[in-house]
């Protein structure tokens, strides 16, 4: 052959190599970048080009394993070319697997034939077995340390030994040695987004925002298509500012392997948007594709896209979806919950809704978010004119609050008078007599409360109550509510006193006092003129005095209808 030749057949031969060499060392850099299906693509090119080549059926092994195919990496094993079952590439992927199925005392074997007896071992071959190690959830991280301790001490510039080192540690929750080690990566390899972005995930743990921020941000900025930190990014600002993670969601897909896990995260990003046409565009295009794998919260996103569109029609049916495909309890929010209530409520399925309303709130754990529920409740049961369940849901507001406040009592109490619990409506406004002396609104729902107990006016338990409000509230008499309280109760106190005591001339006086407020009062004339002649006549008229009776309930009962509005 002629040296031309010669030099043509090596320059070819030269070639191949290093063609095949890039497709080992993409596949590595796609392993590192979480691009697992790319990775895999990569080494079975490797393998086509270059059959003998263990290194790449031991990255491919792995990344099978990472794309939850350990079925096929098995299969892959058993073709293995019988020129290299003893590689020790080969034996490590062997191990892994044997890891994969807890078969610890199996993979040790093949990790130890791997690495070999020479007393001079291949730092590159125990770097192999520590990955597999750390790789696996049934690895042996300490055993994996031991052998990057020796293989550092020969090849102190390989960031990959102190990042996989670095790995090892922290899956056994140390922190402090982990650091040590990606440090030490980046000190034999400056532009190493791995280090940055492994450094990155311990002070995300700490929730240490400003250091992992800056983390993730230097792996970019050294690898700007690195995609783990970019879905970092974006998550770390999923719900402060959506713009901004939607720019990193942006650069993580175009960056990352197609998936339909892009989509779920597209769908998402625009429910956070509010972009809710593109979100159930999204979404149904999601369900189209996976059909029976769909991902039982794609249908609650759906739901949740609806309601906001208020299409409470087709919410229902994603929200039913979602409890059927997913039954696993643990799962369920309050707010979905919450969402099945609002639908019943408005196909007035009120008993319905009203559960769903209470699951809500016994799901949530936050105390705003129950105090919200509970106000909440109240207020449907209120709407529904059902006052004893009001009260109960009030009583629960009150007893949430840290602090509760005067209007919180009271209209805990008015909702016990409207559920006619008075003696409960009773001891609720004596609480707040006390707390608030100078406000009539006690005194007055006291006496309100006892005249309801005592309708037929027999034991007068409500007078002492009508006194005491007309002591409060006759010093600020320029207030209307205040001076049409004071005339009732005056009115209430006649009432007693003509009809049950017969103390008409205590019951003239207290007509006398309603003139002095209101002059041009229709029933205080009346009734003081009746009054004065029976006086005069010293002859009572039984009759006037059931009238006198009559017009309190009737203003009574116009009160009763007010408060309960």
């Amino acid at each position: 052959m002629s040296m031309k030749k010669l030099i043509i057949a090596a320059l070819l031969s030269s070639s191949f190599v290093y063609v095949h060499a890039q497709n080992f060392d993409a596949g590595k850099k796609m392993y590192y970048s979480q691009r697992f299906l790319s990775a895999n693509n990569e080494f079975q090119q490797e393998i086509a080009a270059n059959p003998n080549d263990g290194r790449a059926y031991f990255w491919q092994i792995l990344s099978l394993s990472e794309l939850n195919r350990i079925v096929d990496a098995k299969k892959i094993m058993a073709k293995i070319p019988q020129t290299i079952t003893g590689n020790p590439y080969i034996n490590i992927a062997r191990g892994f697997i044997a890891l994969n199925d807890k078969d610890s005392i199996g993979a040790k074997k093949y990790f130890i034939d791997a690495i070999g007896n020479e007393r001079r071992k291949d730092p590159a071959i125990q770097l192999a077995v520590a990955i597999a190690n750390v790789e696996s959830n049934n690895g042996d991280n300490l055993y994996a340390i031991n052998l990057l301790e020796e293989a550092s001490r020969k090849d102190k510039k390989d960031a990959e030994l102190f990042i996989t080192e670095g790995d090892a540690y922290r899956k056994l929750f140390d922190g402090s040695k982990a650091f040590a080690s990606y440090n030490n990566a980046i000190e034999a390899d400056k532009s190493n987004a791995v280090a940055y972005y492994r450094l990155g995930k311990i002070f995300q743990t700490q929730n240490n925002r400003d250091l992992f921020l800056s983390y993730f941000n230097k792996a970019v900025e050294y690898d700007p298509k690195y995609a783990p930190a970019y879905y970092q990014l974006f998550y770390s600002f999923y719900k402060s500012s959506a713009e901004k993670a939607k720019s990193y969601l942006d650069l993580f897909i175009a960056n990352s392997d197609n998936s339909t896990q892009n989509d779920y995260l597209k769908v998402d990003m625009y429910y956070l948007l509010k972009n809710y046409a593109d979100a159930v565009k999204t979404g149904n295009q999601i369900v189209n594709a996976e059909g029976n794998k769909t991902e039982a919260r794609i249908y609650k996103l759906l739901a949740y896209c609806y309601d906001e569109q208020n299409n409470l029609p087709d919410a229902e049916t994603q929200l039913k979806k979602y409890f059927s495909y997913d039954t696993d309890t643990a799962h369920y929010a309050a707010q979905d919950f919450d969402l099945m209530g609002k639908i019943l409520e408005n196909k007035n399925k009120m008993d319905e809704a009203a559960m769903w309303y209470q699951k809500a709130f016994a799901r949530e754990s936050d105390k705003i978010k129950q105090l919200n529920y509970a106000t909440k409740l109240s207020a449907f049961y209120k709407k529904q004119r059902d006052f004893i369940n009001q009260s109960l849901w009030l009583k629960e507001l009150y007893k949430l609050k840290t602090n509760p406040n005067n209007v919180d009592l009271f209209n805990l109490g008015v909702a016990e008078y409207s559920a006619k619990q008075y003696k409960v409506a009773d001891s609720v406004f004596a609480i707040y007599q006390n707390k608030y002396p100078e406000q009539p609104f006690g005194y007055y729902w006291r006496a309100k409360s006892n005249a309801a107990i005592d309708t037929a006016m027999e034991t007068g338990i409500a007078v002492p109550h009508y006194e005491n409000l007309i002591t409060v509230a006759s010093k600020d008499l320029t207030n209307a509510t205040y001076k049409k309280w004071v005339i009732q109760a005056y009115g209430y106190i006649a009432a007693f006193k003509a009809n049950k005591d017969k103390q008409y001339d205590s019951a003239l006086v207290c007509y006398n006092k309603i003139l002095s407020i209101d002059s041009t009062n229709a029933d205080a004339l009346r009734y003081k003129d009746i009054l004065e002649k029976m006086i005069q006549n010293n002859h009572p008229d039984s009759s006037s005095n059931s009238q006198v009776d009559e017009n309190r309930n009737m203003e009574e009962k116009k009160e009763d209808k007010k408060g309960n509005n």
